[in-house]
């Protein structure tokens, strides 16, 4: 983990994680929309992915367990997007483009 981070493992749908092709190592930025914005921002670019953990067989929403390597003010605004609105995942290229 970088310095001053922790781990949060977050649920999240097969679609909104980049489709599975999430891997540890990887870098995210994470998209929120809830109702009262009326829009969708960037919330954090460049989080870095610990583990990804496939969805079991037999659940068919294909949920995937992502944890990511976060600041506690991160992780305070990824817990509040998922929970009171939408959050949405993007894959950064090597060159982290797309922050």
């Amino acid at each position: 983990f970088p310095p001053g981070t922790q781990a949060l493992s977050l649920p999240v749908e097969h679609v909104r994680g980049v489709a599975g092709h999430v891997a540890a190592g990887d870098r995210l930025s994470a998209f929120s929309t809830t109702s009262n914005q009326g829009a969708t921002k960037l919330i954090i670019s460049k989080l870095p992915v610990v583990e990804v953990q496939p969805p079991s067989p037999d659940d068919p929403a294909r949920t995937l367990t992502m944890t990511l390597a976060v600041t506690s003010v991160q992780a305070t605004d990824l817990i509040h997007a998922q929970e009171r609105g939408s959050l949405w995942f993007t894959l950064l290229t090597d060159k982290g483009e797309g922050s």
